[in-house]
C-alpha cells in the first residue's frame, strides 16, 4: 500500500497549537514528545516526524479526536 507523503510548515504547527489553545508542553503531552521537540519544529530547527504530522492530520480533519487521548 503506497501512502502520501504530508506536510506541515512551521506556521501550521503553530497556528494549530494556538487555535486549540494548547501550550508547547500540552501540545507535547497529546503527541507523546517532548515539549523541547514542539519548540524545535515551532523554530524550524528539526523536521516533524512523519507519524506525528499524520496524527496532526488526523487531529484537523476529526478534532473530536483529541479528546480521546
Amino acid at each position: 500500500m503506497k501512502t502520501k507523503k504530508t506536510e506541515m510548515s512551521v506556521d501550521e504547527i503553530k497556528a494549530f497549537r494556538t487555535r486549540h489553545k494548547f501550550t508547547q508542553k500540552s501540545l507535547a503531552d497529546l503527541l507523546g514528545v517532548t515539549w523541547q521537540a514542539v519548540r524545535f519544529w515551532e523554530l524550524g530547527e528539526r523536521n516533524i516526524p512523519q507519524t506525528t504530522v499524520r496524527l496532526l492530520v488526523l487531529f484537523k480533519k476529526f478534532p473530536q479526536l483529541m479528546q480521546e487521548f
